[in-house]
């Protein structure tokens, strides 16, 4: 008598298998009725799925009044906050040349010195 490990995994596959395809969930009295249970539970996870691809509520960011910031750059969203524009706006204005203030790039990131900023601001509220 040879042992096979396998053997009863197999016999449980082909079992499991042999439910997914709906074989044998068949009613006595009617060969083609096939039980409705297998529909509802994909529509169930089709509605768990879309329920996890649902679109997350964004958190606001809080920034600190740019008097009380303590660091010397700011990034590029922080700018767009104290500037009130949005960061795209502040993108396209640095890449087209017409923001008016010169960025330093540290590691592929546009950071904005605070001290330039605060006279930027200072000279727009004057006109």
């Amino acid at each position: 008598m040879d042992f096979n490990p396998t053997a009863p995994y197999q016999a449980s596959s082909e079992a499991t298998n042999a439910e997914t395809r709906g074989t044998g969930l068949e009613c006595e009295g009617d060969e083609h009725a096939v039980l409705q249970e297998p529909q509802q539970t994909k529509a169930r996870d089709q509605q768990a799925i879309k329920a996890e691809h649902s679109p997350r509520e964004r958190k606001e960011k809080v920034y600190a009044p740019l008097s009380e910031v303590r660091h010397e750059l700011l990034t590029t969203d922080e700018l767009a906050h104290y500037l009130r524009l949005k960061v795209q706006t502040i993108r396209k204005k640095h890449m087209e040349g017409t923001l008016g203030i010169k960025p330093i790039k540290v590691g592929g990131r546009l950071l904005w010195p605070i001290h330039v900023v605060t006279g930027y601001i200072k000279k727009l509220s004057s006109n």
